[in-house]
């Protein structure tokens, strides 16, 4: 999918903030394409460090099965952990996980967290 020009500045803004403070935050509307976003962000990383590892949390089980669909366009690199789906794969590059089953594992060497849907 090809980014439009605000999200192609949302990516380099939010891009830049990480290494310059190792965090950012991005807001944007409803359907303005926060999740091609992250996408991008994620591709962009793992073509630059071939051991990169991450975890994209979401608050919600619809979140959950969304998220991770919309993900698995960056291949098998994308795992899902979640108690109530019975899927607790943390093996992948990318784990695409509910804060609740998630809050008290400890993952090695990760190098990024990705908050979704932050209320």
């Amino acid at each position: 999918m090809k980014l439009r020009e605000y999200q192609l500045e949302a990516l380099e803004c939010v891009w830049n903030d990480l290494f310059k403070n190792s965090e950012s935050l991005c807001v944007l509307p409803m359907g303005s394409g926060k999740t091609e976003i992250m996408i991008e962000i994620l591709r962009k990383a793992l073509s630059l460090k071939k051991d990169f590892r991450a975890v994209v949390l979401v608050n919600k089980i619809n979140l959950l099965d969304q998220t991770y669909r919309r993900f698995k366009v960056l291949g098998d690199c994308v795992s899902m952990f979640c108690g109530t789906r019975n899927k607790k794969d943390l093996t992948a590059q990318i784990t695409v996980a509910t804060i609740q089953s998630i809050h008290k594992i400890e993952i090695q060497s990760l190098n990024l967290i990705v908050l979704d849907e932050v209320h």
